[in-house]
C-alpha cells in the first residue's frame, strides 16, 4: 500500500485562501483557472508519495 504525506500546513492554507479571495474580487473572477492552479500547485507540491515528491505543470491559461 503506498504511503503518502502532506507538509503544507494551515498558515500556508489560510494565506493561500486570502490571496485567492483577493485575486477573485479583484479580477471579478476572471483569474479563476489561474487561481486554481495555483491552489493544485500549492496542495500537490506540499505532497509526496512513495517518499517521491510530487508536482503539478499546469497553466492557468491552459484552463482559460
Amino acid at each position: 500500500m503506498p504511503s503518502s504525506n502532506f507538509t503544507g500546513g494551515f498558515f500556508g492554507y489560510l494565506g493561500h485562501t486570502l490571496i485567492s479571495i483577493l485575486l477573485s474580487i479583484i479580477t471579478l473572477g476572471i483569474a479563476t483557472p489561474w487561481i486554481i492552479c495555483r491552489w493544485c500547485r500549492w496542495y500537490i507540491n506540499k505532497t509526496t508519495l512513495d517518499g517521491k515528491q510530487l508536482y503539478f505543470e499546469g497553466k492557468g491559461g491552459a484552463l482559460f
